[in-house]
């Protein structure tokens, strides 16, 4: 905000309807420097409630990850896996001997190469 503010940058936002008007447009400098101020109070506190409602979701996030370990089902937080190590080995077995092998895995499983790097760095005996 002081950054704007040092550059004479306008900031419009749109949920703060003050901010939409243009102060300089007032012939009074005491109603411009008043409809400033005020912007300044709005932003500031909607700024402030922002930054509580984020910090409010990380608490609220952390606290529903420690109870998933608590009650045992961490494993099924984040993305499942498109293969386990059994369905990996199978195609591995499968196209090893092809000399794209590494390509036709990733096509088969629709995976990228580096997830198909870190099953093999997984999954490889």
């Amino acid at each position: 905000m002081r950054y704007f503010q040092e550059k004479k940058i306008i900031i419009w936002i749109l949920e703060i309807p003050t901010t939409l008007i243009d102060p300089s447009k007032y012939e009074s400098s005491m109603v411009s420097l008043i409809m400033e101020m005020v912007n300044q109070i709005l932003i500031e506190v909607f700024s402030a409630v922002a930054q509580w409602e984020t910090e409010k979701r990380a608490k609220r996030q952390r606290e529903g990850i420690e109870a998933m370990k608590k009650r045992g089902e961490w494993e099924r937080y984040g993305r499942p896996r498109k293969l386990d190590k059994e369905a990996f080995l199978q195609l591995y077995e499968a196209y090893k001997d092809t000399p794209e092998w590494e390509t036709a895995v990733c096509e088969e499983a629709h995976i990228s190469r580096a997830t198909l790097k870190r099953y093999m760095k997984e999954y490889m005996p």
